[in-house]
């Protein structure tokens, strides 16, 4: 006779994805895991084919969040005043509490540079290169509708875009504190500002 399950597979990845952002993969250990998620070794193991298993669907779950909150709008825009909204005070509000742990990506690649894990390198190199190809895209759109000076090289913007990202986080991260990295974002969007045709 096959075995219930007493938890819920989604929120068990939900929860792992909370944890591993908060406590980091390294530092989180099987015991620790149990008692966060509600699930036991045996589930981890034959659930989830262990603690990297868990580990890369909660970095999944993550994706699929973060790609619908930063990246997709990002892709779907025209104009410069996406990126200063996504920096604006007001984001750390909408953005909740979680923010203070930084970027789950981030956090992982800083820790894979010890790991070596090529599962998890794939995923957060993914990652950041979608982030690279939407901010490039957006402020090609914006420089061909003449929001943007002819001289901003759209890839370099892409770049600066992804690097302040990261840097937003780990400031972030670093700090335990979702506003630590106001005084970057402001300049962040000064800087995208200065692109502008008007500027």
């Amino acid at each position: 006779m096959a075995r219930q399950k007493s938890y819920d597979r989604q929120d068990a990845v939900a929860k792992a994805r909370d944890a591993f952002r908060e406590h980091g993969f390294q530092t989180l250990g099987i015991r620790a895991i149990e008692d966060i998620v509600g699930i036991g070794r045996f589930a981890i193991r034959t659930e989830f084919g262990g603690k990297d298993g868990l580990f890369l669907e909660a970095l999944k779950l993550y994706g699929q969040d973060i790609r619908r909150t930063i990246v997709a709008p990002i892709e779907q825009s025209d104009t410069l005043d996406t990126l200063d909204r996504l920096w604006s005070s007001e984001a750390d509000i909408a953005n909740g509490a979680g923010e203070k742990y930084g970027c789950l990506y981030l956090n992982t690649t800083v820790e894979n540079a010890a790991l070596q894990n090529d599962a998890i390198r794939e995923q957060t190199a993914a990652y950041f290169n979608h982030l690279l190809v939407a901010a490039t895209g957006l402020v090609e759109r914006a420089k061909a509708k003449g929001e943007v000076r002819e001289d901003v090289d759209a890839h370099a913007a892409g770049e600066f875009v992804k690097g302040m990202m990261m840097a937003s986080a780990l400031i972030n991260r670093d700090a335990g504190d979702v506003a630590a990295s106001e005084g970057l974002r402001k300049m962040a969007r000064a800087t995208v500002n200065s692109w502008r045709v008007s500027a």
